[in-house]
């Protein structure tokens, strides 16, 4: 039987409380299911510790210093509380701890303040006039408040309540832009923007201008800003230029974006400079350009249609090399996915001309900083050919390819051959991972998942 030394055991015991430190610390955006089910399991690799010795519940008790129960602070101060008042930095709590932390808000935050204490976080909390209305009654003076996630903002909840003592949100999660310049405006006293940002609304459209560029709501420029996710509304190149240039910090994006429209425009303007193109059909869609009148009544006549083209086609042009520069130039975007959010209403055997694929695959692989690129909803494997043949920085890729012309699986097999070769023949390459799947759609729905190729270096 081996007996460790005093010193190793300590040393051993410092770095799980480390481990459960940046555990308890850590900021995910996870459901309060999971938040639920982590805290449970830290709990009780807590209490497994601390209960062997004397000596190991001393050396936990200095040495925990986050802490992701408001019920660890009822016993706080009793001498025999594995958690010590002023060695607590961080509190991370569920918004149902709400109410509690309100009660205990007086004699621990006020009246006997914890001396170390930065900052309670509060995880997924509902805009709720409930919630709010503890949040507007909590006086912190020596530490943050800060919201992790913050779902279904309301305008005339967010008026009711002084939330000044409100320091920052974390992650925001937009699921109605029908009011949210309003509801922007009164979040006015935040230091920042988010550091997350995740649009899921189908109403109205985000006013990516005004957020990003105009600054019309006096946030600090978005400097902070991490993610981006537009998940439900496809997105224009004027708005995607909106947040990669007013984003240099901006990490990973998230984004539905019409491949078909997109070639339309490509080949569209490839067509005005008498440069050969393929045409193509145009989306319906409100993505890469929008336009309010797309859908208005007859009685426009060809000349105002002609006037609506010529200014669309100047728009396009105009964003598209903007966004050109501020691709290659950005720096710290690490994860790009691009989901194609029309590849199963307007689907076509070419999904991206040919004459457009340079064009495109020139605006990522020109980029350098980009670590992971993932495709959603593809239907052609030539625009990754034409990234892997023109960007060596890239080391994850990811691509699920939509079947809906009920191709055998063999149609794709001389392009996965094609990467294969291309992978281990270059050696300025240093992929780690590309995977391939593929998912059949027909009338029905899905009708089969498959993995087409997976390689992992």
């Amino acid at each position: 039987m081996i007996i460790l030394s005093n010193y190793l055991q300590k040393l051993i015991i410092k770095l799980i409380c480390n481990f459960i430190n940046k555990k308890n610390k850590k900021l995910p955006l996870c459901s309060i299911q999971e938040f639920e089910k982590t805290n449970e399991i830290i709990k009780k690799l807590i209490l497994n510790v601390s209960l062997v010795s004397k000596d190991w519940f001393l050396i936990v008790s200095n040495n925990i210093k986050n802490i992701s129960d408001i019920n660890c602070l009822l016993n706080i101060s009793k001498k025999w509380s594995i958690f010590k008042r002023n060695n607590i930095e961080i509190i991370r709590i569920p918004d149902s701890q709400i109410f509690d932390l309100f009660k205990i808000n007086y004699y621990h935050f006020r009246e006997s303040p914890m001396e170390n204490l930065k900052k309670v976080k509060i995880v997924n909390s509902e805009s709720s006039p409930l919630v709010l209305s503890y949040i507007s009654k909590l006086r912190p003076t020596n530490f943050k408040l800060q919201f992790l996630n913050l779902n279904h903002l309301n305008d005339t909840y967010l008026k009711m309540f002084n939330l000044k003592n409100l320091k920052s949100i974390f992650f925001l999660r937009i699921d109605n832009c029908s009011n949210i310049i309003n509801v922007l405006k009164n979040l006015k006293p935040f230091i920042n923007i988010p550091k997350h940002i995740e649009i899921v609304s189908v109403f109205n459209r985000f006013p990516y201008k005004q957020f990003f560029y105009d600054n019309e709501f006096n946030f600090k420029k978005t400097q902070s800003l991490k993610t981006f996710k537009s998940t439900k509304e496809d997105i224009t190149i004027e708005e995607l230029y909106y947040v990669i240039s007013s984003s240099p910090n901006l990490k990973f994006l998230n984004i539905d974006l019409c491949l078909n429209k997109l070639d339309f425009y490509i080949n569209k303007q490839q067509q005005q400079q008498k440069q050969p193109s393929h045409p193509s059909l145009e989306c319906n869609c409100k993505s890469i350009i929008y336009n309010n009148n797309n859908n208005n009544n007859n009685n426009n006549n060809n000349n105002n249609n002609n006037n609506n083209d010529l200014n669309e086609n100047k728009s396009f042009l105009f964003y598209w090399d903007l966004l050109k520069d501020q691709f290659q130039y950005h720096k710290n975007l690490n994860s790009l996915r691009i989901n194609n959010k029309c590849s199963t209403e307007n689907y076509n055997e070419n999904l991206i001309s040919d004459s457009s694929i340079p064009i495109i695959g020139h605006l990522i692989s020109n980029n350098k900083s980009i670590k992971t690129l993932k495709f959603v909803n593809f239907n052609s494997l030539n625009l990754l050919k034409f990234i892997l043949l023109n960007n060596d920085t890239i080391i994850h890729y990811s691509v699920r390819l939509l079947n809906t012309n009920s191709y055998p699986l063999n149609y794709f097999k001389n392009d996965i051959k094609e990467i294969t070769d291309i992978i281990t023949s270059n050696d300025n390459l240093k992929i780690s991972s590309f995977k391939i799947k593929i998912i059949e759609v027909d009338q029905n729905g899905i009708t089969n998942k498959e993995v087409l190729y997976n390689y992992i270096n």
